[in-house]
């Protein structure tokens, strides 16, 4: 939630609107906007559409990257896990790989 909290946040700068502003196109309060924006309360579906025709955004593309990284790192781990590799190995793999990557 944070990081589309602060998608929205960087929209509603670039388009010079208070959070005030923002608010009441949405029919909220601006703590509502407030906790949208650090992620600390959930956005509904009726919420993320009004925010997208208040900031002209369009947020699907957005959730299908979301997803497309997500699944991405879903493989990943079910390699680690699939070779029956522990948090500390997974670790010490990457301590491994940026040593050597660094002296080449």
């Amino acid at each position: 939630m944070r990081i589309i909290g602060n998608v929205i946040m960087r929209r509603r700068k670039e388009l010079k609107m208070t959070q005030n502003q923002l608010a009441e196109k949405l029919g909220v309060s601006s703590t509502f906007i407030c906790k949208i924006e650090t992620g600390s309360t959930p956005l509904s579906q009726k919420h993320l559409e009004g925010i997208e025709d208040a900031l002209g955004m369009d947020f699907s593309n957005y959730f299908s990257a979301e997803n497309q990284l997500l699944n991405k790192w879903k493989a990943v781990i079910n390699m680690f896990e699939d070779h029956q590799l522990q948090p500390e190995d997974v670790k010490a793999l990457i301590q491994f790989i940026t040593h050597i990557k660094k002296t080449g």
